[in-house]
């Protein structure tokens, strides 16, 4: 009985409601909008081309490094030895 008279009441509370109604141009701007040419922005290839520009500029900088410096190993190993001794003053023998 009580569930009855809860359920009566519920209906009586949406008797004063009414339907309500949509925005009548909302059909028309949703179909505008899909029939608009989508057009590729500029800000979406933006990284692309920062990252392949990178990509290049470091490519182009290993390869003048490989055909800039044509000493073999040992060559250069007594080289940076020559170096580091003269910068610290090795070539003497004073105890």
């Amino acid at each position: 009985m009580q569930q009855e008279q809860w359920i009566n009441e519920v209906m009586k509370s949406l008797n004063g409601l009414q339907k309500q109604e949509g925005n009548p141009f909302l059909h028309t701007r949703v179909l505008a909008k899909l029939q608009e040419p989508t057009a590729v922005k500029i800000y979406g290839l933006r990284p692309v081309f920062i990252l392949s520009c990178l990509a290049v500029v470091m490519l182009l900088f290993n390869i003048f490094s490989w055909t800039g410096n044509r000493t073999t190993g040992i060559e250069q190993d007594a080289v940076s030895i020559a170096n580091a001794s003269n910068d610290y003053e090795l070539t003497s023998t004073d105890y």
